[in-house]
């Protein structure tokens, strides 16, 4: 094998490993069963705490769910559980609370997307995850 086919071996390899870096680092997050697909993008920080603006893909149009303050996550790429009836969602967390941003099974058409509190709780008080209202309710993309 010649200098020019190793470098062209080479370069493609790196390729590859970058692909896989960015895809895995820098990609949005994504649910496990692919249905409902996660955009957190982080903000400037106002202060010290960190924000995040959250965008939903649902059958191929994007809801956006706003801007949090909070470290944010998705909860099934977490050790954190879903709720009952919660399809899949996100917790921005810092200092001991935040909001959960959840799409519910309500029994309707289309799911619901939610927002809510999520409290650490104490030794004392049992944490805390509800309030949830309504933001917005998912439907299927225009046809056409």
């Amino acid at each position: 094998m010649n200098n020019t086919a190793r470098w062209v071996m080479a370069v493609a390899a790196l390729a590859a490993v970058a692909g896989f870096l960015y895809f895995f680092s820098v990609a949005p997050q994504q649910t496990g069963a692919g249905k409902f697909e996660w955009k957190l993008t982080e903000l400037p920080e106002t202060g010290e705490v960190p924000r995040t603006a959250i965008a939903l893909t649902y059958r191929g149009s994007i809801f956006s769910a706003g801007e949090y303050e909070g470290n944010c996550f998705v909860i099934e790429n977490s050790d954190w559980q879903l709720l009952e009836k919660e399809l899949s969602g996100v917790i921005c967390w810092w200092a001991g609370g935040g909001t959960e941003i959840g799409v519910f099974d309500e029994g309707g058409e289309y799911p619901v997307a939610k927002s809510g509190d999520v409290e650490e709780g104490s030794a004392e008080v049992q944490g805390f995850r509800g309030n949830f209202k309504e933001i917005f309710r998912l439907s299927p993309p225009p046809q056409g």
